[in-house]
């Protein structure tokens, strides 16, 4: 009788391996047809031989399927850790690029224009020395001014608690680096207050509109509008001295993803007349 017990509990276990190798293993439909066929064959041969009858093929058709569920359970556990973990390490993936996408973008945008001022200046400077002092000392002192807030403008790209842009700050420093180029510069003054994340954008992308007037440009003149009406605010950046400079860069396709992201429209391109326009249209929020 003693080997009578362990062989119920073999057949059990052998059945139950065999139950939950059949799910692992086979296809769709398949796998349980062949696991209902295992409970059946086990409940079956314990009728067979015991002396109770239905109630051993019951406990031996629930017992193969739970040996077999537990098999099949753990071994999809095993898979799914896997699975888990390389999620895990994808995501740790693209959360690395997606912040070296953000930090080259913010560097891109904060740095262009305060670079170009710097080395205007710098030019500025030295063509001012044994000319007019006053005033060299004067443009230094700006330079210095420039460099620092550039300086912090780095460091603000990592940290959390960057101070947002200020269009009125933009507008006043492109008027600033403009003029220290020879342009000849028309604003006009924002009408009114902005929300500050339209405020933030427009800023951003009057900052990158500046510079590549200086970069890419020889214009002689700059006219920068901005205007509300119709529940959205506009900025128009226009010069008269466009030129080629070869392949786009990122710069427009930064600023687009951000306007975009507000729900506006960023349109820039030639006036045909020897120009390039740049225009921006932001929904007010309500």
């Amino acid at each position: 009788m003693p080997v009578w017990v362990f062989d119920e509990v073999d057949l059990l276990g052998m059945a139950g391996f065999a139950a939950g190798s059949a799910l692992l293993l086979l296809p769709g439909r398949w796998a349980w047809a062949a696991f209902a066929a295992i409970l059946l064959g086990a409940g079956t041969m314990m009728a067979a031989y015991s002396t109770y009858g239905m109630y051993d093929a019951v406990y031996a058709a629930t017992g193969t399927a739970a040996y077999g569920l537990v098999v099949y359970g753990l071994s999809r556990l095993t898979d799914l850790a896997r699975r888990v973990e390389a999620a895990r390490r994808e995501l740790a993936r693209i959360a690395a690029a997606r912040e070296r996408t953000r930090v080259a973008r913010d560097t891109h945008d904060l740095l262009g224009l305060g670079l170009s001022a710097v080395a205007l200046k710098c030019d500025l400077v030295i063509r001012l020395i044994g000319r007019d002092d006053a005033r060299a000392g004067d443009e230094l002192r700006r330079l210095l001014e420039i460099a620092a807030r550039a300086r912090d403008e780095v460091l603000s790209v990592t940290g959390e608690g960057r101070e947002r842009l200020s269009l009125r700050q933009e507008l006043a420093a492109a008027r600033d680096a403009l003029t220290a180029a020879g342009v000849v510069v028309h604003a006009d003054p924002p009408a009114g207050p902005v929300p500050p994340p339209v405020d933030e954008v427009l800023a951003t992308v009057l900052r990158e509109a500046v510079t590549n007037v200086l970069r890419h440009a020889a214009a002689e003149r700059c006219t920068i509008r901005m205007s509300t009406a119709d529940g959205a605010v506009r900025l128009h950046v226009a010069n008269d001295g466009a030129r080629s400079s070869g392949p786009a860069g990122t710069g427009l396709a930064s600023l687009r993803a951000r306007v975009d992201a507000l729900g506006g429209r960023l349109t820039a391109g030639g006036d045909g007349a020897g120009g390039f326009e740049l225009a921006v249209e932001i929904p007010l929020p309500p």
